[in-house]
């Protein structure tokens, strides 16, 4: 490994929001004891004001910098104008990114001139931080679509960006082989890194002291569970269709609510077999997964999820639980692991299925499929492409 390191990550949502915190802390965790910077989603006084007070808070308080292990620090800047709405003016998250190397430097945080820097971005519009120092190793790690809408309609804006992100990017991982094809043809060093799992964390046994909760064992059996966003890209008639056919089953959802499926979600509330329980700590959905019998993945089948590769997917399997799911992104069937349904009909007889394979063996399979996948073990791939 390189003798001097230093690797800054620019999130793209709250660190307690991010999928990906996962892999940031495993890789921090592999060059240790080199520095991992993370910037935390800014704060501004527009946005702050009018939504995220918290951050606006914390930004301008003693509270903006964190150590989320001994090597791994989390740190919130204040910039004059938020970061996603700077980038339709061209030239002012130059400016900022400019103003934020002022901050690390203030703060003891940028890298000295014999580090190797490594600059991650995980959005085509943050492009002007990639020269946030002088010639980083730049990464760019594509989530999903960015350049399309829900619809397949082209995103010019997006587009541009994307163009100016690839040109300062020296490799591009993403989630899914398909994706990884189709920007291939924009870069020459790019990789299918795919989607990771805490896999200790959802894998490990049931104990006294983490219980399966009450909450969910007063819930009829069988359990049939989404855990997750409660988002629009959720295919709400399936699930209407699922409550009326088959009232002898339990539909249960645990995640925050976005505004995009407000009336969706209320509209599902009306059944007696349906079960929204709201979000829950991170670190406790372990216990609430040990509560399923099958977990479900009912995703409308668009643009914008036909790149997808949902964390719940290795979640539900580290955890043992059978997963069925709609006809997106590029996986694959698993015998008795892993169904993928076409239709309403099919997606209720693969519930049935998956309701009869539950033994000790068939759990331990899945649980195996979920460790490929641990964040441990990306973040050593990533490594081997990085070179480092």
């Amino acid at each position: 490994m390189n003798n001097s390191l230093y690797f800054l990550f620019y999130l793209y949502l709250d660190w307690e929001r991010c999928n990906q915190r996962g892999l940031i802390k495993a890789l921090a965790a592999e060059v240790y004891p080199h520095k991992v910077i993370c910037i935390n989603r800014p704060a501004d006084l527009l946005v702050g004001v009018l939504r995220h007070q918290d951050r606006l808070t914390e930004s301008l308080s003693h509270k903006n910098l964190h150590y989320i292990t001994e090597n791994l620090v989390l740190y919130r800047p204040f910039y004059p104008l938020n970061d996603y709405a700077a980038s339709w003016i061209p030239g002012v998250n130059s400016l900022q990114s400019s103003w934020l190397r002022i901050l690390l430097s203030k703060m003891g945080l940028a890298p000295t001139a014999k580090d190797r820097v490594v600059i991650w971005l995980f959005t085509c519009f943050h492009w002007p931080f990639a020269r946030l120092f002088p010639s980083p190793y730049v990464v760019y790690h594509i989530f999903d679509e960015q350049t399309l809408t829900a619809q397949g309609e082209p995103r010019p804006q997006a587009m541009r960006h994307e163009q100016q992100m690839f040109k300062k990017s020296d490799i591009v991982f993403t989630l899914s082989a398909e994706l990884a094809e189709k920007k291939s043809l924009f870069h020459r060093n790019i990789h299918c890194l795919g989607q990771g799992v805490s896999y200790d964390l959802f894998s490990r046994p049931m104990d006294p002291e983490s219980a399966i909760p009450k909450e969910i064992l007063d819930i009829p059996s069988p359990r049939i569970g989404l855990v997750g966003n409660i988002r629009c890209w959720i295919d709400f008639p399936l699930i209407t269709t699922v409550l009326q056919q088959c009232p002898d089953w339990s539909v249960i959802f645990i995640g925050p609510q976005d505004r995009s499926a407000g009336g969706a979600l209320e509209a599902l509330r009306r059944y007696p077999n349906f079960f929204w329980l709201g979000p829950r700590p991170f670190q406790e959905i372990p216990r609430w997964l040990a509560g399923l019998d099958v977990g479900i993945i009912p995703y409308l089948q668009t643009e914008e999820i036909r790149f997808c590769a949902p964390t719940k997917l290795y979640e539900y399997w580290a955890a043992g639980l059978p997963i069925v799911m709609t006809n997106i992104g590029e996986y694959r069937p698993v015998k008795d692991c892993l169904w993928k349904s076409e239709s309403v009909d099919e997606f209720i007889a693969s519930i049935r299925e998956a309701l009869q394979a539950q033994s000790p063996v068939l759990k331990e399979q899945r649980t195996q499929l979920a460790k490929a996948h641990s964040w441990e073990n990306l973040a050593k791939q990533a490594l081997v492409y990085l070179h480092v």
